[in-house]
């Protein structure tokens, strides 16, 4: 990883997280995610990747995806990319699997703070 100084390569499952029920609620065709991130030591991102499972047997990036970020993570976590290139995850779980395997924080706020 090519990381910025204090960032911290991690990921948030966010229908695992506590809040998940409320956004079901406000949007039920929210489908679920990973935000795959740089952390900013305290609140924030260097870039943050969504990436969905629409159901259709692969996972991809949100459609909405800031090129900027985008430009930026293939530089800071080139690992990531050539996993998923490598392994073409189906899953979420896949996708997870691979955050693991590269030692990716995992921040999802299961409980409520």
């Amino acid at each position: 990883m090519n990381l910025p100084e204090g960032a911290v390569f991690s990921y948030s499952f966010e229908s695992e997280a506590w809040y998940w029920p409320a956004v079901l609620a406000s949007d039920p065709g929210k489908v679920p995610d990973i935000l795959v991130a740089a952390r900013v030591p305290g609140d924030g991102c260097y870039w943050g990747l969504l990436i969905e499972d629409d159901g259709s047997g692969e996972v991809r990036l949100d459609r909405y995806c800031d090129p900027e970020d985008l430009d930026a993570a293939r530089a800071q976590a080139p690992e990531f990319f050539a996993a998923m290139a490598e392994l073409r995850p189906r899953t979420l779980e896949d996708v997870r699997a691979i955050l693991v395997h590269l030692g990716a924080a995992d921040i999802t706020l299961r409980e409520r703070c």
